[in-house]
Order: C-alpha cells, then structure tokens, then sequence
C-alpha cells in the first residue's frame, strides 16, 4: 500500500518530489528512494508524459474501486 501511496502522491502534485514528500510527511530523499524504486520495479520512466498519464489513469480507478468497497 505504501507504493501506491507514494506514487499517488507523486502524480496527484505533479510530479514534484518536495510537495509530494510534503504530503505524506516524509523526507524528500525518502520520497526520491521510493520513486526510484517504482520506477524500477514497474520498469518505466515518470518523467514521460505518457507513462504519467497512464499510471495517473490507473490510480483514479484504483481509487475509486477503494471508494466502492467502502
């Protein structure tokens, strides 16, 4: 969960790793480490508009799927 979170954060404030570290009130080079990870283990690049995009589609559905099962 906390990669979701994480990568949430990241594409809801626009990419930008201070506002997102910001959010969930972690450290910037925490923030930094952890989209490094993502990007890793997903094997793509989120400085793409495309891969954003994509990831930022897929996260408002995960979210509303949660939303539902509430």
């Amino acid at each position: 969960m906390e990669w979701v979170e994480t990568l949430g954060s990241f594409l809801e404030e626009g990419g930008s790793i201070q506002k997102a570290a910001e959010r969930l009130h972690i450290h910037p080079n925490t923030m930094s480490y952890r989209i490094k990870r993502i990007q890793d283990i997903l094997n793509v690049n989120l400085q793409d508009f495309e891969v954003k995009l994509n990831l930022a589609i897929a996260y408002k559905i995960y979210k509303f799927i949660m939303i539902q099962d509430d």
